[in-house]
């Protein structure tokens, strides 16, 4: 999908803080959604993007649409993939999250978290 974008376009990737490349961040403090928004604009400001197609996945999704509320003279488009408003509603019930959690927090990167997508009956 990235090099199909690229073939067209000016494609900037950006992960959200404390992933990717960028410095580990405290857990405890996790930054808000407006500190996350505050990262696009930095990095659009830092590579000369005046305006841009905004696409924002999963958890990204959320940003971006406030991005796009709060700078919508930055904005080409929004494209969301992915994304939702209540985790537990419809990606996973209360009673399995917390396991789900704890699972992220040792073992993310390893493909064990596919299983536990796939037993959703969601």
């Amino acid at each position: 999908m990235l090099k199909r974008l690229s073939a067209f376009s000016r494609l900037i990737l950006l992960d959200r803080r404390g992933t990717g490349l960028s410095d580990r961040i405290d857990t405890n403090h996790l930054p808000s959604l407006e500190t996350r928004m505050e990262d696009v604009r930095a990095v659009m400001v830092a590579a000369g993007s005046g305006r841009a197609a905004l696409l924002g996945a999963s958890e990204g999704a959320p940003m971006a649409m406030l991005f796009a509320a709060t700078y919508p003279e930055r904005m080409r488009a929004l494209v969301l993939y992915g994304g939702y408003a209540h985790f537990y509603k419809w990606v996973m019930p209360p009673e399995r999250l917390d396991a789900f959690i704890e699972m992220a927090e040792t073992a993310w990167g390893t493909g064990c978290h596919l299983a536990a997508f796939r037993a959703w009956p969601g």
